[in-house]
């Protein structure tokens, strides 16, 4: 629909329920989007190659990104909500070699990455790097990770240059251990205010109860 548009600013209203397949990839000169509540559905590379842009707000109504929904942009952030379900597919967010944090919630039981080499992409999965300059991430505590961390995060790889896949995965794991307030700070965007104060004190007492 809007493939390969000269669109700098798109706000889609309410009512809106599905993106297809490339109804905004090449638009080279978008840098932000407004998304509806109402949207369930992102196609396949529907924002795909879109260099300018390096934010998106992803409404906590989507059941489904397809894969490189979102390939090829700039995004520093990505936040996944809880709303997409229990398996993650990394590749939606493909080729953003500058995201540097991605934020998961906690239900989360498996991250993975399911490229396959779709339209107008390379065939060399191993040369796809899905994580970028990512540093920034927590990976639930019962999360299955499938993907290659050390070799997609180059960041990571900095941190841990003596770590193999599964010592990273489980660093990552830990990284708020006996951190309640980090914690809960970083997944309060998943819950109101009141949730994440009960869920702060919650955290709090059994971390204090050990001085």
């Amino acid at each position: 629909a809007f493939c390969h548009c000269g669109l700098i600013h798109a706000e889609i209203t309410e009512g809106l329920r599905e993106i297809e397949m490339d109804a905004f990839s090449r638009c080279t000169s978008l840098v932000s989007v407004k998304l509806p509540s109402s949207l369930k559905d992102v196609g396949i590379e529907s924002f795909e190659g879109c260099e300018k842009l390096n934010e998106i707000r992803l409404p906590d109504t989507i059941e489904s990104i397809e894969e490189g929904a979102f390939g090829d942009c700039n995004l520093l952030n990505f936040r996944i909500p809880p709303s997409l379900g229990n398996d993650i597919d990394i590749s939606i967010m493909g080729g953003n070699t500058s995201l540097v944090s991605l934020e998961l919630p906690e239900t989360v039981e498996r991250l993975e990455d399911k490229y396959r080499g779709i339209v107008n992409r390379i065939e060399d999965t191993a040369e796809y790097t899905v994580l970028g300059s990512l540093r920034n991430i927590a990976v639930p505590s019962n999360c299955i990770v499938t993907i290659e961390i050390t070799r997609k995060s180059k960041d990571l790889r900095v941190a841990f240059p003596e770590g193999d896949n599964d010592t990273i995965t489980e660093a990552l794991q830990h990284r708020f251990d006996n951190l309640p307030i980090h914690k809960i700070c970083y997944y309060q965007s998943y819950s109101d205010n009141e949730t994440t104060m009960q869920s702060l004190k919650r955290e709090i007492t059994p971390w204090t109860s050990k001085f």
